[in-house]
């Protein structure tokens, strides 16, 4: 999502809206800009408040979800899949909502 705000792609934000977002994710997004103001330096002050503005707009437009009543499934699928307690609760929450999982990590 970042990503896609600071391209200022308008027809991947269109894409996005109406999609679904853990309410996780403003704690990445928070400090993925905080990572690149603070820490990298490549934004501004003014431009890290910017692009959070940005990306809380986006965020009013998308269906937000948490992991409530998930946290047995999450430690399943961490426990079998080897992943983190964060990354499965995404997994958890598109396998329950039947949605296919985006990301931008590069990770596999």
């Amino acid at each position: 999502m970042l990503n896609v705000v600071r391209t200022q792609d308008s027809r991947s934000i269109g894409i996005l809206s109406k999609q679904y977002v853990l309410d996780l994710t403003v704690y990445e997004v928070l400090n993925a800009i905080w990572k690149l103001s603070y820490r990298e330096k490549k934004i501004t002050q003014e431009q890290s408040s910017a692009l959070l503005d940005s990306i809380l707009l986006l965020m009013q437009r998308m269906n937000t979800v948490g992991i409530n009543g998930l946290e047995k499934r999450m430690h399943e699928l961490a426990t079998k899949e080897g992943l983190t307690a964060y990354d499965s609760s995404y997994l958890t929450v598109a396998e329950k909502l039947d949605l296919v999982l985006v990301t931008d990590d590069r990770r596999t």
